[in-house]
């Protein structure tokens, strides 16, 4: 079965090539604007993007965030939330991402500026974690029509993965599992990977968990019919890269489902991924379809659900929260696997339970419904799969992300007013669980090319001498701490240094061996890339 999706994008990544190396150099030159960001999305004004946007608007800084919408009904969402809209793809957005101190991604460069994102703060808040292997850690994601993923032109294509990975300055993942995962599959430094929460999923844990299943159940009642007072079941499988999804029912199938339905009184809602290949148009009353276009945010419906039938998609990790039964329907184990890979054996994942039929996944349900044998069992593997994957529990991720963005530029903090999205409020946390200590958060300098700030607040290029830090085998895990082996800089300038500047020059020593500054340096202010890594005192408060 052809991976089509993923060979076409890396036919256009190669065919792009010059176009990247005419971005670099412009980004080279062209300065970057202070606390100015820009935003874009797949997903359009939705998801983690929209999150982290609320929290900028309800510090006061709407008029510091660029929006890059790709419709018309984008560009009106972003625009609802007050801030400035340009038109994706244009010169003018263009112009915007080359001149931005931060660009936002949940997916890839192309959310924002394939070509205009070098020397800005990249934050990629990504849009869930991953059970199944990508990008750099996936066979698939590398392959290429005819030659596949074997030869110089593949291997081209890898170090281009990887050169966009090191450019990412922050990724903000859900727990110390996923943290790994998403350095090597994206080919970020182990220390831009920070235990924050993701912003996406602060919805999950806002308001008594009452309210949350009362206002989920309205949105889908909203999106597809009202539900009455039936119990709901989702089913959500992951993509195949073009090949037919092997979870949609049989006719025959069909019928089994709709006769459980029945004798159940629930409602089966249909969520196929976007890029699924499949005849997903089985509809009844009791059969519903919730697909992207009528409900783009999957994760404000989780709390709807009683219970999950998906495959290897990351959507059971978040419905895990939720605290409901999970059914993993997976007809395709063997060839899946071997095509794409699991980042762990896909029983581990599953508590050991794998269904291979509808039949067999009936029967499942049946079983882990109220009053089910099965049920006490799979409740505790949903809640052992949420303590995994889910560290952070009190929907602030979105306030926990700027305020770290804003210390790694070296900005003064600039906390939410307290009732505004993001502010900690006891209504926001009840989620009846605290939070496992999670490791403290790097403190190194972001990986854009060095800037020095002027007093008009805009950012000129400088020259750094210092090497890459690299982090020897053994060493702090991939949200900790800075290494061991992390050099120091020292830094000279020319003319009055402004607040939050970085050093227009530098050169570097070991630890213990740094060289004084012949200019100051105000407290905050962010090295150039690949120098000092600031001491525990100077990370932001309450981290």
């Amino acid at each position: 079965m052809p991976d089509t999706a993923f060979a076409r994008r890396n036919v256009e990544k190669v065919l792009w090539l010059p176009r990247y190396a005419l971005g670099d150099l412009v980004t080279r030159v062209v300065p970057r604007r202070r606390d100015t960001w820009v935003v874009g999305s797949a997903y359009g004004v939705h998801d983690g993007a929209r999150a982290l946007v609320e929290e900028l608007v309800a510090r006061g800084r709407a008029d510091r965030v660029t929006w890059l919408a790709r419709t018309p009904q984008e560009a009106a969402d972003a625009r609802a939330l007050g801030v400035r809209v340009l038109e994706h793809g244009s010169a003018a957005a263009f112009r915007a991402a080359t001149r931005a101190a931060v660009v936002v991604l949940t997916h890839g460069y192309g959310d924002a500026s394939r070509f205009g994102t070098g020397g800005a703060l990249v934050v990629q808040l990504w849009h869930g974690s991953p059970l199944k292997r990508m990008h750099l850690d996936s066979p698939a994601a590398m392959r290429l029509p005819v030659v596949g993923d074997r030869g110089p032109v593949p291997r081209m294509l890898a170090a281009m993965y990887r050169r966009g990975g090191q450019r990412i300055g922050l990724l903000p993942v859900s727990s110390t599992t996923v943290a790994p995962l998403m350095a090597s599959a994206l080919g970020a430094d182990p220390a831009r990977v920070e235990v924050l929460g993701e912003p996406r999923a602060d919805v999950l844990f806002r308001g008594p968990e009452d309210e949350r299943r009362a206002a989920a159940r309205a949105r889908v009642g909203a999106a597809v019919g009202d539900l009455g007072g039936r119990r709901v079941v989702l089913l959500a499988p992951t993509w195949r890269d073009g090949s037919a999804d092997p979870v949609v029912p049989t006719p025959a199938e069909w019928t089994l489902v709709e006769e459980w339905l029945a004798a159940h009184d629930a409602v089966l809602l249909v969520r196929p991924h976007p890029l699924a290949v499949g005849d997903w148009s089985h509809r009844s009353d009791a059969v519903r379809l919730l697909d992207s276009r009528v409900e783009p945010e999957v994760m404000r419906i989780l709390w709807a659900t009683d219970a999950v039938v998906s495959d290897y998609s990351s959507i059971v990790l978040d419905a895990a929260v939720t605290g409901v039964p999970l059914v993993f329907l997976a007809p395709d184990l063997e060839d899946y696997t071997r095509r794409h890979g699991l980042y762990e054996p896909y029983e581990a994942t599953t508590g050991g339970r794998v269904e291979r039929t509808w039949a067999e996944a009936l029967t499942r349900l049946s079983d882990t419904w109220p009053g089910g044998p099965a049920r006490e069992e799979a409740l505790a593997h949903t809640r052992a799969l949420a303590d995994r994957y889910h560290q952070r529990r009190d929907g602030r991720a979105a306030a926990r992300v700027v305020t770290r963005v804003d210390a790694l530029l070296g900005h003064p903090p600039n906390p939410v007013a307290p009732g505004l999205v993001g502010a900690p409020r006891s209504s926001r946390a009840s989620t009846g669980a605290t939070s496992p200590a999670t490791p403290r958060p790097s403190t190194a300098s972001w990986p854009g090319s060095p800037r020095t700030s002027n007093a008009s607040g805009r950012c000129r290029a400088t020259v750094s001498r210092c090497p890459r830090a690299r982090r020897p085998s053994g060493s702090a895990p991939p949200s900790g701490g800075p290494p061991a082996t992390a050099p120091t800089c020292s830094s000279s300038t020319t003319g009055s240094r402004t607040p939050g500047a970085r050093a227009a020059t530098s050169s570097c020593s070991r630890p213990g061996t740094a060289r004084r500054s012949s200019g100051s340096r105000s407290a905050g202010a962010t090295e150039p890339r690949g120098c000092s890594r600031p001491s525990s005192s100077s990370r932001p408060a309450g981290r």
